[in-house]
């Protein structure tokens, strides 16, 4: 199987045996963790994100934007409390969360925070030691429709470290993307 869109990551997962643990950076209203807590297998979910107006990257035109970010906080909690001890949402930021995660101890990192190029990198770089050799990571928003009002750098940070690291990307029609770990 491969991923021909993000609504297939849990059973990709699943069918590659990455059963442990992973963590979604930017959670949200939690919408995408629900549905990949429906499909995966796997043990616990780390929902992390700061719940913090970053002005500098805000969806403006869709029915996800709240200018106070507790409203969103307040409605993933609600969503993903029905998954019980299988998702833990930390409000902290992916830089001051990747530091509480030893090195090859996720099965995944998926990354649908700040699209802006520093971010997406150093949320790549950061990750990338967390996540077990045969692991993934990847994330959202590899493309973004040009009516956003959000700086979106993710396909040239993706790049980037690929090219840096020598790993082959993979881009999916649902503008998701990912990259595994070689084990």
């Amino acid at each position: 199987m491969n991923i021909a869109d993000r609504h297939d990551l849990g059973r990709f997962l699943n069918d590659c045996g990455l059963l442990g643990e992973g963590v979604e950076i930017g959670v949200d209203e939690g919408f995408f963790a629900a549905e990949l807590l429906k499909t995966w297998k796997g043990t616990k979910l780390y929902g992390i994100d700061p719940y913090k107006d970053y002005s500098a990257n805000i969806w403006r035109d869709g029915p996800h934007f709240f200018p106070n970010r507790i409203e969103a906080y307040n409605r993933a909690k609600v969503l993903l409390a029905k998954f019980g001890e299988r998702h833990e949402l930390r409000l902290m930021t992916s830089m001051e969360a990747v530091k509480q995660f030893a090195n090859d101890s996720l099965d995944f990192a998926y990354i649908d925070g700040n699209h802006g190029f520093d971010y997406v990198l150093k949320d790549i770089v950061g990750w990338w030691g967390k996540v077990k050799p045969g692991g993934l990571i990847g994330g959202h928003d590899f493309y973004c429709r040009s009516s956003m009002l959000q700086l979106c750098e993710v396909p040239q940070a993706v790049g980037s470290f690929c090219q840096r690291l020598g790993v082959i990307e993979h881009v999916t029609p649902c503008k998701s993307w990912w990259l595994q770990k070689k084990a």
